[in-house]
Formats: C-alpha cells, structure tokens, sequence
C-alpha cells in the first residue's frame, strides 16, 4: 500500500500499486465563464453596405476585465430593414459578418444569432426576399458554425420573433405556409450542428405535426425534430409568458400540457430568452419563480439587462448569483479511480464520479478527452461517455479502459480531463473548453481540469515495430499518398509463388511513379523499395498506388512500411476488400417500393415516402464475417436535395452504430465509421431520417482494414484531398483547410496535420 500527499481539499487514498482514487472538493460558490450558457447582453443595429459591422469597432463590449467577466455568449441581431425591397444583400454585409464572427473568436465569445427587418414595426420583407437572403447567408453561417451557439428563426416579424408580421400573416397563423418555407429554408441554412430556435413551442408542433415531446432515442440524430429548440422572449410575464405556453388549441392563455412539453424537449434541445416584464408591480409578483421555471424548463441562456425591471429584483434579492452559477450546465467531479501504470499501446482504466448540478445539459457536441501531459508532451485520449447525456441533476458514471498511445514515451505523466471546443479554430483556446465546478482543478492556461493523479508509463520509450502485412491476393492497395510534393516513401517487398514480377501503380496518369516494378527474384528474396512519386504539374493531385503481382492468382505479397514519407502526410495503411452484399433482402419489411439491392448494383434501393410513419421501416441484410478485424463502412445514395442515414451493424450482444450525418446528391455519405469486429453473423440494417427527403440508396461498402496493429493514428489512410472540394470532420460538420484533425471527403478519412 502507499499515499499520495495532495491539497488538503482533496482525499487521496491508494487502493493499490495499480489504481488511485481521488475525490474531489465542489464548489458551490464561485461564479466563473463557461462557453455556451449564462447571461448575455444584446448587441444589435441597422447594417447596410456602407455600415456592415454590429461588433469590429465594438470590442469592448466584450471587456473581459469590465463588465462580463464571467459571460461567455452574446446576442447578436442584425438589423436588415434595408434590405426590406432588395432581392440581395450587398456583398459587404456578408464580409462584416465574417469580420463580426471573428471578433467573437477573439474575444472567446460565442453568439446567440438573429436576422430581423423590424424593430417597432410590422414591416418585413416578403417571402421570396426572406428566402434569397437565407441563402445568400447559407455559406456564411456554415462557415462560422464555431462561434454560433443557436440560431433563431428571426426574418418575420418584429424583433424577428414571429409576431405582428405585415407579410406572414398576423399572431394566430403559427405556421402558414408562408412561414413553413422560411423554416424550412433556415433548417437548410443553419449549420447541420447547430439548433435553430422558434420563439413558440406551437410552431415546431405544428411543423412536425405532433405534440408529443422529442425523447432519448431522437436527440442528436440530426433530424429536424432534434434540431429545433425553443426560445421564451417574454420569460415569466403573465398570460403564459405572452402566449408562449398557450394550449393547442388556442383555449387556453397557460396549458400545462405544453410546459411539460417544454420541460421534456429542452433535456435535447436549448432553450433560453429574456424576461420582458417592464410593470414592477408584475415583476414583484413573479420574480421569485425564475429559479423554478430555469431548472424545470433547462434554461441555459437569459439576457441580463431586458427587463432590468427583474434583474435588478433578482441582484436585490440575492437570486442572481445562484442563475448566474446554475444557468446551463455546470459539471463538478466527485471521485475518480485511475490507473498509476501501464505500457505504450496497452490500456489504462479511468472511472470517473460527476455530477451536472446546472439547470440544463450542454446541447452542441464535443469529446471530453483523457489528457497525460508530461512537461510540454501531451498525449489525448477521448472518453466514449457523450457530455450531452449528462443531464443535471443526475450522477454521472464514466467507466472505460482506454488505450494508452502506442508511441508515447516512457515517463510519469499528470491526468487532466479536457473538454475543448469540437471545432480546430477553437480547439486550443481556453475560452472555450469546459470548467469544472471544483476547487484545485482548473487550470486556466490550457483550459484543462487537473484530476490530481498521474499515470507511470513504462516499457520501452518507443513505439513497438510495425509488424509486415501479409495478404494472399493478386493486389495490396495502398491509401491515397499527398503528392503535393515529391513523396518518398521506403517498403519492403517480399512474395512468394510468384509467376511474375511484382508491379507498382498509381490511378493518377499526371504522376510519374518510380520503380513501376520490381523482379520476381528480388521480390523473392526481399526487396527493399524506395518509391517515389513525382507530380507533372503543380497541384495533380493524388495517387492511390497499388502493389501487385502479375500471373497465376496463387501467390503472397508481403509488405512492410519503413522510414517516414516526405511530401506529406502519416503512413499510408495497406487495405483490402472485404465482404460484399447479398444480391438479395434477408426481410421484406421495406414497402412495397423496394427492390433487390445487389453490391455496387445500378439500380437503386428505393425508401419510398418518408412520411414519419415510414422513417421506421428498416432494410435488412444479413451478412458473415469471416474473421476478426477492423472493418470500414460507407454508404452511397442519392437524392436531389439530400439524405440522411441511419446504419448500424447489429450481432447477439452488440449494436455498432454509424453516426448519421447530412449529405446532398449522388455521393458516398459522410459518416462513414471503423469497427473492430469479432467474426460472426451479423443483421446490416440501414433506414432514412430525413422527412423531407425520399432518398435512393445505391451502395453499403464494408472494407476490411488492414491486419497491421494500429498505432496512435494508423487507423487512419494518409491521403492528398482537394482543398477546394468539400470536407467535413468525423461528425459531418463541414470545415475548411484550415482545420486540423481527421476529416472526410468523397467517403475517405483523411488526417490534417
């Protein structure tokens, strides 16, 4: 047995050689920032071309030493009334807002966003207008998705906020069809990893044509029932709230029915607004019941200065510093066991106690990640456990084995949980990463939470060897290797039963590749190749280089990776085909528009309707793997303006699940995810989840990776992408050149560095 000496606000106590377990002290008192949630202020005006910025000129509006120090959202509303009669907003709007958003990074604000033509009156713009600006804006609210906490609907009415609208009909008419296609129109333009918010819960009912609260199963699946949320503009006025919670039909001013609807949907989707209660003799009345209606409704946002006439009830009365702490999320540790030893590409267990004592969930995605950080070498692991589902009020468990980075080097290295921004553009910015609510953890200068116990590593300062690949097939194809210089790249080539030499290749006619082969004797006897790969011309792009040997189909090709490339790019990974398709349903609960989907088959496996009672018809094959590896799986489909899946691979005791993502045309779909599969049978299953959309699905490709043990990020292909082309990260979330981390184009993961 031994201890460890800490603070004396944490007990520490060994329970053996191999594990610690900490607990750790909460704190319930200090009010500190954290991204996406609290009080906001406003900032709002009139843009036009020759005045085009809300925030440059405006920075200290977000002082972090004068008045929001602990603020870390700000709602920001442009004002378009000049734009009422114009089918297009001037290209210099459109340059301001890229220039306000980056403000925001600057200053580790994120915004709660809205477009709005009116202020103190009923005049917006008609609906072709709406429409062509939204999509004018499109590209531009993709493009800064990072600092946009929600959008809110906006564009009609006052204030944006759907009431008293001159051309969409007056406050009765929730969803005409007027309205219905600027909402449709806004869940096309909102960032597909961010929720768009509608000021009555009326409108998304009416637009989903249910009343029935979203659940667990929906949240996140990036449909539109788990991307519209909710925001109360008039919080805690009388005639429920300004007819926020008036009944479904209409007869009465505060339904209850309607705030638990509200209650339920808001553990998935944000919810958040300002009080506008401007009577004292009303604010006296109902100010007490903020701290109720925030927890029970999960309020994670609240303008501060609209209406004072609250506020200052609440500063008075001593209740807003406990909504200042509790608003949102606010996570505290309680205990942790972790493991003291282990070695380079073993695993190393974490089991970790917390609790979400905030009055709401976080809503937009990120990875809480497992940091080993000796002096400046730092090594990240993420957790499996979704932050999302950290619901307040409940004690969170978090049990994994993870795997410790095969080329970490030997040392004793400090245990920190790190949750940073999902984004690359925010990623390593403090601001932006999540604090926790205990004393002696945080650490402001890397935005990590110290967990207080520390790992030993130990058996060898390197990685382990690369073992050969050995694979009995006519070919080995290798990733795309990044040519956008000469790329040099060493391997070892021996075979045998050869009838002929062993011949190297590359699909890219503009690339020269030397040696184009090599003799079977030398393969024989072990050759030791240094290829390499010459681009004719600026910017030829790509190469995919297969290894083959030519004759008789009964031979062995072995290969092994040596040295590092030069030119770009991590080691390309050697894969193989895997298992192909049936040509037939193994069940026929498809509808009737089905038909026969063979691999890779020219005609198209037809959903039918995607009307809601449809969305739950599965298509079903049953497929065997034959051996236990690593596997890849992609999908292609096709569909004017999009499709959706929903995947997942299903045997006795495990479900392996494809993250849905969007993706629009004919094109391989985005979400394409690695399984390590144990050899089986299996139930491949695959359905749409969009409503809107009828989609066609072509292709489901299962690849089998290679049999080379994964080292740190091995598991991904080393490619060259078209930096022009779209590319979006693992959760499909488009991205820009700019972004480091592992990214997917056309279907392939590619890493940038």
């Amino acid at each position: 047995m031994r201890t460890r000496l800490l603070s004396v606000l944490l007990g520490l106590v060994a329970l053996s050689t191999n594990v610690t377990a900490v607990n750790y002290t909460a704190d319930n008192s200090t009010i500190f920032r954290n991204p996406e949630r609290g009080f906001t202020e406003e900032i709002s005006g009139k843009v036009s071309k020759s005045s085009n910025h809300l925030l440059v000129g405006n920075e200290s509006f977000f002082d972090e030493g004068g008045v929001r120090p602990t603020e870390s959202l700000a709602v920001v509303l442009y004002n378009l009334s000049n734009y009422r009669t114009k089918d297009k907003l001037d290209q210099e709007i459109l340059n301001g807002f890229d220039d306000d958003m980056q403000v925001l990074r600057n200053k580790g604000f994120k915004c709660v966003l809205r477009f709005a033509y009116s202020e103190s009156d009923k005049k917006d713009a008609t609906k072709a207008r709406v429409l062509k600006h939204i999509a004018q804006l499109k590209p531009y609210l993709k493009k800064n998705a990072d600092v946009i906490y929600v959008l809110q609907a906006g564009f009609v009415g006052e204030w944006g906020e759907w009431y008293y609208s001159e051309n969409f009909g007056n406050e009765t008419q929730h969803l005409n069809s007027n309205r219905r296609a600027v909402l449709e129109a806004l869940l096309d333009a909102c960032p597909q990893d961010r929720f768009l918010l509608v000021r009555y819960p009326m409108i998304k009912a009416e637009y989903l044509n249910t009343t029935s609260p979203m659940g667990s199963s929906i949240a996140f699946d990036g449909s539109a029932r788990a991307r519209i949320g909710h925001h109360n503009d008039a919080f805690l006025n009388t005639y429920g709230n300004d007819g926020t919670y008036v009944s479904w039909d209409e007869s009465d001013d505060d339904d209850q029915s309607v705030r638990d609807y509200i209650a339920q949907e808001t553990l998935y989707v944000p919810n958040g607004g300002e009080t506008n209660v401007e009577s004292s003799s009303t604010a006296k009345k109902v100010y007490k019941n903020a701290e109720a209606e925030m927890a029970a409704y999960h309020w994670s946002f609240c303008g501060e200065s609209y209406s004072e006439t609250v506020t200052n009830k609440w500063k008075s009365d001593g209740i807003f510093d406990k909504l200042n702490r509790n608003m949102g999320y606010r996570y505290q540790l309680i205990s942790g066991n972790y493991s003291t030893s282990a070695n380079p590409g073993g695993k190393m267990s974490v089991n970790i106690s917390l609790k979400n004592v905030g009055y709401a969930p976080l809503y937009n995605y990120r990875v809480a990640k497992i940091v080993l950080k000796n002096g400046s070498k730092t090594y990240s692991i993420d957790l499996a456990s979704d932050p999302r589902r950290w619901t307040p009020g409940n004690t969170i468990s978090i049990n994994e084995q993870l795997d410790v980075p095969a080329d970490i080097p030997a040392g004793t290295y400090q245990l920190y949980l790190h949750m940073p921004d999902a984004y690359a553009s925010l990623a390593d910015k403090p601001a932006f990463a999540i604090r926790f609510a205990n004393k002696d953890v945080w650490d402001a200068n890397t935005g990590m939470n110290n967990l207080n116990a520390s790992i030993t590593i130990s058996g060898g300062s390197t990685p382990a060897p690369t073992p050969a690949l050995s694979v009995s097939a006519s070919s080995v194809s290798f990733g795309e290797i990044n040519v956008g210089a000469s790329a040099t790249r060493s391997f070892t080539v021996t075979g045998s039963n050869l009838s002929g030499n062993v011949t190297i290749s590359s699909n890219n006619s503009a690339l020269s590749v030397s040696p184009a082969s090599i003799s079977k004797s030398s393969a024989q006897s072990g050759a030791t190749v240094t290829l390499t790969l010459v681009p004719a011309a600026a910017g030829s792009g790509s190469a995919k280089v297969t290894i083959a040997s030519s004759g008789a189909s009964s031979k062995t090709v072995n290969v092994s990776w040596t040295g590092k490339q030069v030119g770009g790019g991590e080691d390309p990974q050697p894969i193989v085909e895997g298992i192909e398709l049936p040509a037939t349903l193994n069940k026929a609960n498809v509808s009737a528009y089905s038909s026969d989907m063979t691999w890779y088959n020219s005609n198209y496996f037809d959903f039918g309707p995607t009307d809601a009672p449809n969305l739950d018809r599965w298509a079903e094959w049953a497929i065997n793997v034959p051996s236990a590896a690593k596997y890849k799986v992609s999908i292609t489909g096709y569909y004017t303006n999009g499709h959706q899946w929903q995947l997942e691979l299903v045997e006795a005791n495990k479900t392996y699940s494809m993250p849905s993502s969007w993706s629009t045309g004919n094109k391989t779909e985005n979400g394409s995810s690695s399984w390590s599969l144990p050899a089986g049978n299996y139930t491949l299953r695959v359905k749409n989840i969009m409503e809107w959309s009828q989609p066609k699905l072509q292709s489901i490709k299962l690849t089998k990776s290679s049999s080379k043990k994964p080292q740190a990020i091995d598991e991904v292909e080393a490619q060259q992408l078209d930096m022009d082309a779209p590319m979006y990260d693992i959760l499909g979330r488009r991205v820009n050149a700019s972004y480091k981390g592992i990214v997917i184009q056309n279907g392939q993961k590619y890493l940038l560095k």
